[in-house]
């Protein structure tokens, strides 16, 4: 695939045509809140993908905790719901890549099959979704942050 003219990643509050309810949700202490959160934002994305698409970055601060959210339900729903998400949001999903794939690649050593499961399914989806060459480039970088931790410095010998 080649890839898309950049977007700006700052997106203006006033054009945003999701409910300021979404981002409560999706941010709530409250699980159940959260839950519903996600539940919504499907719906949204699958009703109204081009809504979600313009309000991608303020969409992902909200929704990508919950990838690792410390309610197991909220984390295997969120995981379940970006599966079902990835094709309607196209090429929007460049704009999102590092903080996606930074709450996803941990999920790869959890313990619940499940959870690896549907990780490694979206994993797989974003080559289909994606720009391959920045997919490419953000998995570099992520496998050079696992490989020299902070503070580590590699001497050759």
């Amino acid at each position: 695939r080649r890839p898309g003219p950049r977007r700006d990643l700052r997106e203006s509050h006033h054009a945003d045509k999701l409910p300021a309810s979404l981002y409560k949700n999706l941010t709530s202490s409250n699980w159940q809140e959260r839950y519903s959160g996600i539940a919504d934002l499907l719906d949204l994305t699958i009703k109204q993908p081009a809504d979600v698409r313009h309000c991608i970055v303020r969409v992902s601060d909200a929704f990508t905790p919950r990838l690792k959210d410390p309610n197991s339900k909220v984390n295997l729903y969120a995981l379940q719901c970006l599966l079902r998400m990835l094709p309607h949001l196209e090429t929007s999903l460049d704009q999102v890549l590092t903080p996606l794939t930074e709450q996803l690649i941990p999920n790869l050593a959890s313990q619940r099959a499940n959870i690896v499961t549907l990780t490694s399914q979206i994993l797989d989806g974003f080559r289909v979704h994606v720009d391959n060459i920045q997919l490419v480039c953000e998995y570099c970088r992520i496998m050079k942050s696992q490989s020299n931790p902070p503070g580590e410095t590699h001497h050759p010998r």
